[in-house]
C-alpha cells in the first residue's frame, strides 16, 4: 500500500503516515496476523525436583492421566485417574511428594481443579510456589505439553500389544527412564538416583562379579550332601563322644542341612558335617577312656593251718616262721564236700594293717 501511494504522490513522512492510518483502522486490525513468537526458555533447574510441570492428558481410552515432569532430570510420573477433581489431584500429589520430597515450584495451566482454593491452600501450606501460565498459551508450560505428546504417542503405538492401560504405561515409563535424554545426555533415572536402573536389556551384559561369586561359591560347595546321605555331625553336649551319626533330610540353604539324629531333626552347617559309612545310631568314641588300673596286692600264700581254717596264735610271724599247731579238734567228714563259689564272686581280701586303739586325752 505504501508503494502504491508513493507512485502517485510524495511528501515527507508519507510511510509513517500510512502506517499510522492502518493502525487506527479497526477493520485492518481485526484481520492482522499474530506477532512473531518470542522464545524465552525457562531458567535451568539447579537440582532434582526443584521445579516440576504438571498437566492432564485425556480423556484417552476413557481415562485421564496426570503427567508430572521434573525440569532438571526429565523424570516422568504418569498416573491414570478416573476423577480429576481438586481433591483427587491433591491426593496424587501428596503421594508423589512423600517419595521425592516437596518441590520449590509447581507450574501448571489454568485448569479449574488447579486454580481451586483447595489446591492453592495445599501448595501454600507446604511452602510450594505455584506458577500458572497465560490462558490459551500452552507453550509456556511446554515441558509438560511435550511429554503429554510422548506418553500419548507411546500408548498409541502399543495399542495392539497385550495388556491393559496400566501395564502398557508401566512398560513405557520404564523404557523412557532408562534412555539417555537428548537435552541432558544422561538418562532420567541416573540423574535422579545417581545410578542406572536395571531392565531386561541388561541381561545381555556379562556380569563379571556374579560369575566370580558363583565360581567361589562352587569352590566352597565342594562338600555337598544329598537327601538320604549318611553323615556324622559334631556333638558339643557330650565331652566323650565328639560325633553323632544321622541322615540328611533336607537342605535349608547353600551351606545348611537338616539332619535327623536320634529321631530329632537338627540344623547343621557343612563345617559341622562329613560323610560317613557308619549306620545311624551307632556311636564310636574318638578316644578310649583310660581308667586307672589298680594293681592287685600280692599276699603271702596261706599257711597250712590257715588253709585248714585253724586259729592262728596272735603275734608277728614272718612268712617262713613255723607256727605251732594248737590242740584243737579238727572236725572231719566222711566225704569231703567240694566248696562251690558263685560265678563272678570275688575272694575277700584280708587287711594286713596293724590296728591300734585310739589315744584319748584324759581331761
Amino acid at each position: 500500500m505504501k508503494a502504491l501511494a508513493r507512485s502517485y504522490v510524495w511528501w515527507k513522512g508519507i510511510d509513517s503516515d500510512i502506517e499510522a492510518l492502518s493502525k487506527h483502522c479497526m477493520h485492518c486490525s481485526n484481520v492482522a496476523n499474530s506477532p512473531a513468537k518470542v522464545y524465552h526458555p525457562w531458567e535451568y533447574a539447579s537440582s532434582p525436583w526443584q521445579r516440576i510441570h504438571i498437566d492432564y492428558l485425556g480423556p484417552f481410552m476413557n481415562t485421564y492421566i496426570l503427567i508430572i515432569v521434573d525440569a532438571y532430570t526429565k523424570w516422568i510420573e504418569a498416573i491414570p485417574m478416573k476423577n480429576i477433581t481438586a481433591n483427587a489431584t491433591i491426593r496424587i500429589l501428596r503421594d508423589i511428594f512423600s517419595r521425592f520430597g516437596l518441590p520449590v515450584t509447581v507450574v501448571s495451566d489454568n485448569g479449574s481443579q488447579l486454580k481451586s482454593t483447595e489446591f492453592e491452600m495445599f501448595l501454600k501450606s507446604n511452602g510450594i510456589h505455584h506458577k500458572c501460565i497465560a490462558p490459551y498459551h500452552p507453550a509456556t508450560n511446554g515441558q509438560a505439553e511435550r511429554y503429554v505428546q510422548v506418553v500419548k504417542k507411546g500408548l498409541r503405538s502399543m495399542m495392539n500389544e497385550p495388556g491393559d492401560l496400566h501395564f502398557k504405561l508401566c512398560q513405557l515409563l520404564l523404557q523412557y527412564r532408562k534412555l539417555p535424554n537428548s537435552t541432558t545426555g544422561i538418562s532420567p533415572a541416573e540423574l535422579m538416583f545417581k545410578r542406572p536402573i536395571r531392565t531386561k536389556i541388561d541381561l545381555v551384559k556379562r556380569n563379571v562379579k556374579s560369575e566370580q561369586d558363583n565360581r567361589e561359591r562352587r569352590i566352597c560347595m565342594a562338600r555337598k550332601f544329598s537327601i538320604g546321605d549318611r553323615v556324622q555331625v559334631r556333638c558339643y553336649a557330650n565331652k566323650v563322644y565328639k560325633w553323632k551319626y544321622g541322615v540328611v533330610t533336607s537342605q535349608t540353604g547353600h551351606l545348611h542341612y537338616n539332619v535327623i539324629v536320634d529321631g530329632i531333626v537338627h540344623n547343621y552347617h557343612v563345617d559341622q558335617m562329613k560323610a560317613t559309612a557308619v549306620e545311624n545310631r551307632q556311636y564310636v568314641p574318638t578316644k578310649e577312656i583310660q581308667e586307672p588300673q589298680v594293681k592287685p596286692k600280692i599276699e603271702p600264700p596261706p599257711t597250712e593251718v590257715e588253709s585248714e581254717g585253724l586259729p592262728v596264735p596272735e603275734g608277728n610271724h614272718g612268712p617262713n616262721d613255723t607256727i605251732p599247731i594248737l590242740d584243737a579238734t579238727i572236725p572231719t567228714s566222711s566225704a569231703e564236700e567240694p566248696i562251690e563259689r558263685e560265678q563272678g564272686s570275688t575272694i575277700p581280701r584280708r587287711s594286713t594293717r596293724t590296728r591300734k586303739p585310739p589315744t584319748r586325752l584324759d581331761l
